[in-house]
């Protein structure tokens, strides 16, 4: 199997464990679905690194983050429904934004991608390494 082979083994794979999560997801293609989760992870970590790095022209950075970050959590409800763990911007801009709380996934046995702090990734990203 090539390096591509197994990337998209490992996407489709967490798409399956992200619909097992999220019985509910309006997109019920894996693939598909990783796919639109990544599109607004991206756009979600572009703001947390212009949060952390001041790239804003209003005076109030937080609040201009806290508008945009409901945004992009109401997208991720929409592509994954309701119901199914809880979702966070994580505003470190050193890693994934859309995560799920390590408590939950302490819990919950959850299989899914996660971080050195435990915490679940909701669109992370593959090499097939």
């Amino acid at each position: 199997m090539n390096r591509h082979e197994r990337m998209m083994k490992q996407i489709e794979e967490h798409g399956n464990n992200l619909l097992a999560l999220y019985p509910n997801a309006t997109e019920r293609d894996p693939v598909k679905l990783c796919k639109k989760l990544l599109k607004i992870e991206r756009r979600a970590r572009q703001l947390a690194t212009d949060y952390c790095n001041g790239n804003f022209n209003s005076g109030d950075e937080w609040e201009h983050a806290d508008k945009a970050s409901d945004g992009f959590l109401a997208e991720v409800e929409k592509v994954l429904g309701k119901g199914g763990p809880s979702i966070h911007i994580n505003w470190d801009a050193r890693g994934c934004a859309l995560k799920i709380d390590s408590d939950i996934m302490a819990a919950g046995n959850l299989r899914l991608y996660s971080d050195m702090g435990g915490y679940g990734l909701i669109a992370p990203t593959f090499d097939g390494k």
